[in-house]
């Protein structure tokens, strides 16, 4: 029987090569590497947290609804756009995204999150934030180039960072629009006009200097209240028996009242849903 012919030089590269790029995909697979789907970008991981974005579906005024997916190691948290005295609330920057006019982030309803002796805004596990794309042609692929800024605190705060891309196109359903549409239903909490404000609810004087206590007359039971103040003004809120407390800080940490009136937000979170309530503290 003849003997095989010898392989030649370029035919034992090409077999090294393949060799090299299936064990590659071996390794990848056992070592969970995740990659891109094309309804998501690949997740990039932190050393206790990943981030990605989510493809959902196109709107009937032309936007998009995307979302920004952050996952989280177990009592880790991340937080929300105002965490209170200790934090920092993430940064999106689609600065270099393509055929974007505009991208909308929304804050799903927080929790009052215990962490080093004090008390945050926050998420734990996981955490969804939807985007309100709108293109600049509605017609045309639209390209979202994140650069996401976060903070993944257990015992040690860790600062991560993330650069998603992802590509939304008209044809195929995203298996994720189900969830980006209800958490934009039943996450976000819907903006109050401020004319409606004054009849679901009332700022009393407590006596004490900056203090104020909040009736509620909405429908359903009031479950818990988040206060934003603007810089440099810091309006915690707190549980009160029945009812809840609001306390202005200066940006020296002591108590104070406003000399003129002062603009701020209440997120009101209630059995029946959230709502957010501008409010005037004076």
């Amino acid at each position: 029987m003849p003997s095989a012919e010898p392989e030649g030089p370029m035919k034992v590269r090409i077999k090294s090569a393949l060799r090299a790029v299936s064990a590659l995909l071996l390794l990848l697979e056992s070592s969970g590497v995740s990659r891109a789907e094309p309804f998501a970008s690949a997740p990039v991981a932190g050393r206790n947290s990943s981030a990605r974005l989510l493809a959902g579906a196109p709107q009937a005024d032309g936007a998009w609804a995307a979302g920004v997916e952050i996952e989280l190691q177990p009592h880790v948290v991340t937080y929300w756009r105002t965490p209170g005295e200790a934090g920092v609330p993430p940064s999106f920057d689609f600065a270099g995204s393509t055929n974007v006019d505009a991208v909308r982030p929304l804050y799903p309803v927080p929790k009052h999150i215990e962490e080093a002796g004090g008390v945050v805004s926050g998420y734990e596990t996981r955490v969804l934030f939807p985007l309100v794309v709108k293109p600049k042609d509605p017609a045309a692929a639209v390209t979202l180039d994140l650069n996401l800024d976060y903070a993944a605190c257990d015992k040690i705060c860790l600062p991560a960072k993330a650069h998603l891309t992802l590509t939304l196109t008209r044809g195929e359903a995203s298996p994720h629009a189900q969830e980006i549409d209800a958490a934009l239903r039943e996450r976000v909490p819907k903006t109050l006009a401020a004319s409606d404000v004054g009849n679901l609810l009332t700022l009393k004087e407590t006596g004490e200097k900056g203090a104020w206590r909040l009736e509620y007359r909405g429908k359903g039971k009031l479950l818990d209240v988040f206060s934003e103040a603007p810089d440099p003004w810091f309006l915690e809120s707190a549980r009160n028996g029945e009812s809840f407390e609001l306390k202005l800080f200066s940006v020296t940490g002591a108590r104070t009242a406003p000399k003129a009136p002062l603009a701020a937000m209440l997120t009101l979170v209630t059995d029946q849903g959230a709502f957010e309530a501008p409010v005037t503290l004076q």
